[in-house]
């Protein structure tokens, strides 16, 4: 997969943005798991004094980038600054869906939310979604030619610890490909993993790294960058 290289206005576009949100700025770290294996870790979260903190919800996203996948790239490269736009809604609420971008710095995660991208899921309100959040990307990130790339959906379950520290589980992930027509589909496929995320500020690293990444070190669990958007990329160029 070759993509173009990670562009300079693009980083100075994210600098900008985690300098002036630095409050934002949070942890998030990853641990991909083998199917059916979230029920060891819910069971491991309990015991470290996690609480199921939301009622589950299915989340769906549309992601953009370019033809060549840069987006993509750039994280399966290594690069430390990363940008991932996306459409995101909960359940079946098309009309509460909002653009998000999510700027990485290395292993530190932005997040900047943009509402009134909502529609109703018919192809019609598709295509008006995708020009208008094509032209807000462009006009806001300087680069052309952003497009519908993949459809990921799972369902997401919430825990909280005392601490403030976030934990969520992926289940049912499904990836389907996406673009201008994309109610010409041709399934969604499964991704085959789950995924344990930790999200927490910068005064708990020592308490996380301490007391419950070994935990889950534990049950031969490693850290890793496991991009849903870059996983459903992989696997939707392998069933063409």
């Amino acid at each position: 997969m070759e993509g173009l290289p990670l562009d300079s206005n693009l980083v100075d576009t994210i600098l900008s943005f985690i300098e002036s949100n630095s409050s934002s700025k949070r942890y998030e770290r990853k641990f991909k798991l083998y199917l059916g294996q979230s029920l060891i870790v819910e069971s491991q979260l309990r015991q470290l004094g996690f609480y199921e903190a939301f009622t589950p919800r299915d989340v769906s996203s549309i992601y953009f980038d370019d033809e060549q996948y840069s987006f993509a790239k750039h994280n399966i490269d290594g690069e430390r600054y990363r940008l991932k736009p996306r459409i995101r809604w909960y359940d079946k609420k098309c009309n509460a869906a909002k653009l998000e971008l999510k700027f990485r710095d290395g292993f530190n995660g932005y997040k900047k939310t943009y509402s009134g991208f909502e529609f109703s899921g018919t192809p019609q309100s598709i295509l008006k979604l995708v020009k208008k959040t094509s032209n807000f990307l462009n006009d806001f990130i300087s680069l052309t030619d952003l497009m519908p790339s993949t459809k990921v959906t799972y369902q997401r379950r919430y825990f909280m610890h005392p601490r403030g520290i976030r934990a969520t589980i992926d289940i049912d992930v499904y990836a389907e490909p996406i673009s201008c027509d994309m109610y010409q589909s041709r399934g969604e496929v499964p991704l085959g993993f789950e995924v344990l995320e930790i999200k927490y500020t910068a005064e708990y690293d020592d308490y996380v790294r301490e007391y419950i990444y070994p935990c889950f070190v534990y049950l031969s669990m490693r850290l890793t960058k496991c991009s849903k958007y870059v996983e459903s990329v992989l696997s939707l160029s392998n069933n063409k």
